[in-house]
């Protein structure tokens, strides 16, 4: 099931990450993600880093 929001310009408290399986092609290009470039980098670990709040 998709779930969608709002963002908030300038608010960065209220990041969020939405998922959606399985968009429509009119939705991937509503979000203009339709071409983008595949991951260039090999399979491997990559450090993140994330402050607490």
């Amino acid at each position: 099931m998709a779930t969608t929001s709002t963002p908030q310009p300038d608010s960065s408290s209220n990041l969020s990450i939405t998922v959606e399986s399985n968009p429509s092609d009119s939705r991937l290009s509503e979000l203009g993600i339709q071409s983008w470039p595949k991951w260039g980098c090999p399979p491997g670990k990559y450090m993140l880093k994330f402050e607490a709040e």
